[in-house]
């Protein structure tokens, strides 16, 4: 059999019955795996370790259509990031994909992902229910395809936008305020399932996502804002969620995520800060087992929790703000532009 050792450079079409390419098999781990000019082609991870992430090779050491191929054929999510850590894709479990690059000349580079989740299907007989809600309806109704309900109390306000939206940054959104009733306590927000908890982790792969903004910073007066699962729309902290949280006052008034179990608390400190006015998109993944939790802002993951996940207790999708400390009569807002959800079950 003939072997080449250099480079070959073919202009014709290239018939063949078969190929076989260089391949790396290992188990996934909790570290970052990354690439190189000479790392294989196909790389197939097994295993049941999380935390797996894979930063593709430097750009500026590669040409245009450089390509690897990720098969996850692990229990658990890989992130896959660019060389400057950018996210490109999160594969899981039975899924694979497939990174070309298309312009070079940085370290991050831009690259074209495919990401095919047939196999997933096939494999596992798994079957999806997603919904996404817009908020592109004049008031909630069945036109809800979540069927929100939204809830207030001591003055606080939840309502869907009226009118033309303020910018063209978004097409309707949810606006919740505190109210401006002098007291500590105004709460408005929206959640589902006409009320009901419903969701409990473990059930199949679960992902949320929001994307919200807040058009002024807590501090003067402090307000408190959460966003995912929760079990209670009462003011406090809810006895069981899956939830992002803001508060000047806490993490130097940086998103925190948080898994809370039985009023028993996992808690990811980020280092992402809100942001005044700025839209944001939060992110919660729950593995198909409810043994892990991913949270990711902006695309980016900023954290997992393995501990305190509810899955026994059951939630149900909510956003809300929320008065904290002192009496005020200062109205403060969450805005929520859209709600995605996904759930895929065996």
């Amino acid at each position: 059999m003939a072997n080449i050792t250099d480079n070959q450079t073919i202009e014709g079409l290239v018939d063949t019955k078969s190929i076989r390419t260089q391949a790396a098999v290992q188990a996934t781990a909790a570290v970052t795996t990354t690439l190189t000019a000479a790392s294989e082609y196909v790389w197939l991870f097994t295993g049941t370790t999380a935390g797996q992430i894979i930063a593709l090779t430097s750009a500026t050491t590669i040409s245009i259509g450089h390509r690897y191929e990720i098969h996850n054929n692990s229990s658990q999510p890989i992130t896959v990031n660019d060389n400057a850590g950018g996210l490109l894709s999160t594969i899981l479990q039975n899924q694979r994909g497939v990174f070309v690059l298309q312009v070079a000349g940085t370290a991050a580079g831009t690259w074209s992902t495919i990401k095919d989740d047939s196999g997933s299907a096939s494999n596992t007989g798994i079957r999806a229910h997603e919904m996404f809600e817009e908020f592109f309806i004049p008031s909630l109704s069945d036109q809800d395809f979540f069927h929100f309900l939204d809830f207030a109390a001591n003055g606080g306000t939840a309502v869907i936008e009226s009118g033309a939206p303020t910018d063209n940054s978004y097409l309707g959104s949810c606006n919740v305020t505190t109210g401006t009733t002098s007291n500590a306590t105004g709460v408005g927000g929206f959640e589902s399932s006409t009320g009901d908890n419903r969701i409990k982790a473990g059930g199949g792969e679960f992902t949320l996502e929001f994307r919200c903004r807040v058009p002024v910073l807590s501090g003067t007066p402090v307000y408190n804002i959460k966003l995912g699962l929760m079990d209670s729309n009462t003011i406090g902290t809810p006895t069981n969620g899956i939830f992002f949280t803001y508060t000047n006052g806490t993490n130097s008034g940086n998103w925190q995520a948080i898994c809370r179990n039985a009023s028993t608390s996992t808690t990811i400190n980020s280092t992402t800060a809100v942001v005044a006015n700025a839209w944001t998109k939060l992110e919660i993944q729950i593995n198909t087992a409810g043994t892990l939790v991913t949270y990711l802002i902006n695309g980016i993951s900023v954290g997992t929790s393995t501990t305190n996940i509810p899955t026994t207790n059951a939630m149900r999708i909510m956003f809300r703000i929320e008065k904290q400390g002192s009496s005020t009569t200062t109205s403060r807002t969450l805005m929520t532009d859209s709600v995605y959800y996904r759930m895929e079950r065996p």
